[in-house]
């Protein structure tokens, strides 16, 4: 799978660190590359939900949770859910909010994770001191 966002890793400073603060730094630079893909999906599929209704087709989902273990998702609750998407374009709707919401969350908590190891958090510090990065 391509990163959509990447880091240098031979030139930068912010590489010579000791390896359990790489192994964080790497961890956490890889959950900010999950969390933007998401983003991008899905939002995508909320504004896809617009224009198509998907209501039509929705079926009953089983989510296997473990060994003989699962949890259905109800067909009739995606359908409504759905309509109404569809039934609303103009308005913001639960999916595309918790989107956004669940991808700024998991990918500031990544930051805090990383930022959370002192060499890190120094070494980050170093890069953007003095330099205008907003």
């Amino acid at each position: 799978m391509k990163r959509w966002l990447s880091y240098e890793k031979k030139e930068g400073r912010l590489m010579i660190m000791n390896q359990n603060s790489k192994k964080v730094f790497e961890d956490s630079f890889e959950t900010i590359n999950i969390y933007f893909r998401y983003l991008h999906l899905g939002y995508f599929y909320s504004v896809l939900s617009k224009r198509i209704n998907f209501a039509r087709i929705s079926t009953n989902i089983n989510v296997i949770t473990g060994e003989d273990q699962s949890y259905i998702l109800n067909c009739q609750l995606i359908s409504e859910m759905l309509e109404d998407i569809y039934s609303k374009p103009g308005q913001q709707n639960i999916f595309s909010y918790l989107t956004i919401i669940n991808s700024a969350r998991g990918i500031t908590m990544a930051l805090v994770e990383a930022l959370g190891d002192g060499e890190i958090h120094v070494k980050i510090d170093e890069s953007v001191r003095g330099k205008d990065v907003f």
